[in-house]
């Protein structure tokens, strides 16, 4: 290649550069052409490198403001919008079946867990229960679980006001529903921050602060988890019998696996280097799958996302109110819903002392550790024998078939009503309103 070409790649690379956030430049050869821009520490001429691509990075450009992003023309938001359109009309059928059979499906394992439950473990007439039940402080439990909630919405609202400054409790509390709506009919409860993060992007929060939002929510719910679990474990280990090592064992390792997780939410969230090479890695393998046909087009793109998303989560992290707060807000969640089976063990049994409190509360985290990454939606199945292993030394007499009953409703059934409830009101009201303020929105900017 002569040298006028060699010059003319180089300028029209520099170009590229000032354009996007990214490049990418093809190191097959030790020796590295001598470019003006401020490239990586580590990338070092006289040393072969592992990766033929090269990050560079403009940092006097690298804005991603809110009016860099709302900034786009009506025939791109036109296109968007019909696309989605679209994709709603092919996915309305299959979703409405979906969700039919998850619910049968769920109904079904459900009432057989409880008919062996209760040939097992005896279950008390419904007569009795009424006349030996207290039924009135039932309705704590209720009270409890609408406070968790009131937590929820707090936790994501702390987050979403500083990194936008706009009070926005209602939408706050629909990502929150949402996100454990969407946990609970997905395997592994995967499906929750996805569509918490579509949820408030198309509630007119930036993609990069609405993945820093559920992302780092995320993170200080591990963290509070983690800290609890750990405390739980080391400290009443004495309380799990012999005969339920099984479950033991298996929480045992779903927090080493909540450890990584945690690790690896922290690393993408603050590292420079490890997601651009781990988005690049997997736009390559799509490329030879033939999933995706512009590898540098799809790579600007998410970057401006994620970087958007790091620039968050640092700021998050590094605040030291918003780091306090959500991490206290998380570890009230967990107190609040070990109360919860703590409620209905007073309503059945009545005697209550600090040991027991100990105990149920023990035993309600080595639950949640027993079903957090089981693949099935929900947990299902899974749950109520965890649930019953545990709890049939403190519910005897016929009650534990009514306790397992009603911590499953409070615990999974009534998130996904609130769900459904929701979407409803999207479906009859929400969507509208938010697309009745797009169009001013877009008015106003033309």
């Amino acid at each position: 290649m002569s040298l006028k070409n060699k010059q003319t790649k180089l300028n029209e690379t520099v170009t590229n550069t000032k354009k996007s956030v990214y490049f990418f430049g093809d190191r097959k050869s030790k020796k590295q052409p001598s470019v003006t821009l401020k490239t990586k520490k580590n990338l070092k001429s006289n040393k072969p490198t592992k990766y033929s691509t090269v990050f560079i990075l403009n940092k006097d450009i690298l804005t991603n403001t809110e009016n860099e992003v709302l900034g786009s023309n009506n025939a791109q938001i036109q296109t968007l919008e019909l696309a989605k359109q679209k994709v709603e009309v092919q996915n309305k059928n299959k979703t409405k079946w979906f969700n039919v059979v998850f619910f049968a499906i769920n109904i079904i394992v459900f009432a057989v867990v409880l008919t062996y439950q209760s040939k097992t473990f005896g279950v008390m007439s419904l007569d009795v229960l009424i006349n030996n039940a207290r039924f009135g402080i039932l309705f704590y439990t209720l009270l409890l679980f609408v406070i968790v909630m009131c937590f929820e919405t707090l936790r994501t609202h702390i987050l979403l006001y500083r990194a936008t400054k706009q009070t926005r409790l209602f939408l706050c509390y629909k990502g929150s529903a949402l996100c454990r709506y969407y946990d609970c009919i997905t395997p592994f409860a995967t499906g929750g921050q996805a569509f918490e993060i579509f949820y408030l992007n198309s509630r007119g929060v930036h993609g990069g602060i609405a993945s820093s939002v559920s992302l780092t929510k995320s993170i200080f719910n591990n963290v509070s988890f983690i800290i609890i679990s750990l405390t739980v474990l080391i400290c009443n280990s004495k309380i799990f019998g012999p005969d339920q090592s099984v479950i033991i064992t298996w929480g045992i390792i779903s927090l080493c696996v909540s450890c990584c997780l945690l690790l690896a939410l922290i690393l993408f969230g603050i590292s420079k280097k490890m997601m651009p090479k781990l988005l690049m890695f997997v736009l390559k393998v799509g490329a030879k799958l033939k999933i995706v046909k512009n590898p540098n087009v799809v790579f600007n793109k998410y970057m401006r996302t994620i970087i958007e998303y790091q620039k968050s989560t640092r700021y998050y992290m590094s605040n030291v109110w918003v780091t306090v707060s959500s991490v206290l807000c998380s570890g009230v969640i967990v107190i609040l819903k070990a109360l919860i089976p703590f409620v209905l063990y007073c309503a059945f049994r009545g005697s209550v002392s600090d040991q027991v409190l100990l105990e149920i509360f023990s035993k309600f985290i080595l639950v949640e550790l027993a079903t957090k990454y089981i693949p099935i939606p929900g947990s299902s199945g899974v749950a109520e024998i965890s649930f019953s292993a545990l709890f049939a030394s403190l519910f005897k007499d016929g009650t534990l078939f009514w306790a397992m009953l009603f911590w499953r409703v409070l615990n999974y059934f009534i998130y996904l009503f609130q769900g459904l409830v929701i979407l409803v009101y999207d479906f009859i009201y929400g969507n509208k309103k938010n697309n009745i303020v797009k169009q001013k929105y877009i008015r106003k900017k033309k």
